[in-house]
């Protein structure tokens, strides 16, 4: 019974570090111990039971593994971001060519920079072209009007 304890004390710190780890290794780990634990009040003090540990354990990641994988699914969808694309708005600081500059899309402003005009005044009306990180890429050549 001393190891069955033993067993069920290595689940719960398994399973306790799982909380601030969660890569499922540490719940295998916790899970397998549960397991070697019940079979350990059966079958004390065996060698084989270490043996089934490791089989167990690695077995059970990987079916963790796999059941995460369908349910933590990760999709990178649009951002809010896609939506400003083709959108005027009005540029609020200015924009050089060393320098980034602001741009207001309706009541947001944006950082924003171009990489074919060397300088754009501020209160331009410019297009948004595309984005890079957390800036806008914007065009003073507007088209579609």
């Amino acid at each position: 019974m001393i190891y069955a304890m033993i067993w069920f004390t290595f689940a719960v710190l398994f399973l306790m570090i799982e909380i601030y780890y969660p890569h499922f290794v540490f719940l295998s780990l916790g899970l397998g111990a549960i397991l070697i634990g019940l079979l350990s009040i059966r079958f004390p003090t065996s060698f084989i039971l270490i043996l089934i540990f490791v089989v167990l354990t690695f077995l059970l990641y990987l079916w963790l593994r796999k059941i995460s994988k369908k349910v933590f699914v990760y999709t990178s969808g649009k951002t809010n971001v896609n939506n400003l694309l083709n959108k005027k708005g009005i540029l609020t600081k200015g924009i050089t060519k060393k320098k980034s500059g602001y741009v207001k899309i309706g009541s947001n402003e944006w950082p924003a920079y171009s990489k074919s005009e060397e300088h754009i005044d501020s209160g331009k009306t410019v297009k948004v072209i595309g984005f890079e990180k957390n800036k806008l890429l914007v065009s003073i050549k507007l088209q579609d009007e």
